[in-house]
């Protein structure tokens, strides 16, 4: 992450936790008051892991990704 001249940008931000996940590439413009970004969601993590390991139905509920739920904005 780097700022410069009150912008602040990124190629590979990464919130990670149990509970969530957050990436997002772009750039915000604190003067202008723009955001200009991609961003990615991935709620409910933990619910995700549990459930990609029960055999069958795991696979079916969360995909090749073992992914329940995913936001792109």
């Amino acid at each position: 992450m780097s700022v410069e001249k009150g912008v602040a940008s990124t190629d590979d931000l990464l919130v990670d936790s149990d509970a969530m996940r957050i990436t997002a590439i772009g750039k915000v413009d604190v003067g202008k008051n723009v955001i200009d970004a991609k961003i990615g969601i991935h709620p409910l993590v933990t619910l995700d892991t549990v459930l990609s390991h029960v055999p069958i139905a795991g696979y079916i509920l969360t995909g090749k990704d073992q992914s329940l739920c995913l936001l792109s904005l």
